[in-house]
This record gives structure tokens, C-alpha cells and sequence, in this order.
């Protein structure tokens, strides 16, 4: 089992959400198991292109798309037209819930990652996060 932290791709819109802590939980189609506990990094995709902050998962579902629909209506930050969209010709779903969003003093721009790992590269959906790259975000 993996340990690393995990990077996760949010429209800026819902990570918007996430900071002003109306969003208590982040829907995927994927994401991987036993990450109760783990800290997960909030990349808040373009245009922002940045690091934003972080939460703590404090549980992960995986369920029918009705009851998941069910539980997480009123702190997805999502409609019923787009959750369901989203999860088109699937079955299932994930809810990942965390407490407590935490920010970053300063944000940490792609641009700022890239001078000193050219080779990184923003998750379309989640990542681990390379050990280099986590101390960093410590620090920022």
C-alpha cells in the first residue's frame, strides 16, 4: 500500500468551494483505496494553476450513485444535472470527506513547481505526490 500524499486536481470553481469550507467532500470516479488518514493536496486547475492547500480524509465511500447522490447533495457543491452527468455509464461512485480544509500562507504556482522539477506535470485527476514536491508545499 502506497503512502504518499496525493495531489488532486479541482476545477477552480469547487476548490473556490473547498477553501471557503461550503465543500466538505470531492467526488471521483477513481481514486485509490485504504487513503483514510491521508493528506490530500488541492491543485486548483487552470486557469489558477496552484497548489492551494490541503485536508485530511476522514473517509472514503464507495457506493450505488443513488445513495451516494444521496449523501453528498448537500456538500458537494454539485446539482443533480452535474453530479449525474459526471458519472455517466457508471454505476459507482466515490466521496471522499475531510473536517477541515487547511491553506497554504501562499499559494504555490505550477510555474513555482516547474523551476525546480521541469519534468512535473498537474494531475488530470489525482497524483501522488513526489516526496520533493510535498516538502515543498510544507514550506510554501
Amino acid at each position: 500500500m502506497r503512502t504518499e500524499d496525493i495531489l488532486l486536481a479541482v476545477k477552480p470553481k469547487f476548490s473556490a468551494m473547498i477553501k471557503a469550507g461550503a465543500k466538505t467532500v470531492e467526488i471521483r470516479k477513481i481514486f485509490p483505496k485504504h487513503t483514510t488518514g491521508r493528506r490530500v493536496y488541492i491543485y486548483s486547475s487552470s486557469p489558477e494553476c496552484r497548489i492551494i492547500g490541503f485536508f485530511y480524509v476522514s473517509s472514503l465511500e464507495h457506493l450505488p450513485l443513488d445513495e451516494l447522490w444521496s449523501r453528498v447533495k448537500n456538500i458537494s457543491g454539485l446539482n443533480t444535472h452535474e453530479f449525474f452527468t459526471y458519472f455517466s455509464g457508471k454505476n459507482m461512485g466515490i466521496a471522499i470527506h475531510f473536517d477541515k480544509f487547511i491553506c497554504l500562507n501562499k499559494a504555490i504556482m505550477l510555474s513555482e513547481i516547474r523551476k525546480e522539477h521541469p519534468s512535473f506535470t498537474p494531475p488530470q485527476n489525482y497524483r501522488y505526490m513526489p516526496p520533493q514536491i510535498a516538502l515543498y508545499t510544507t514550506f510554501g
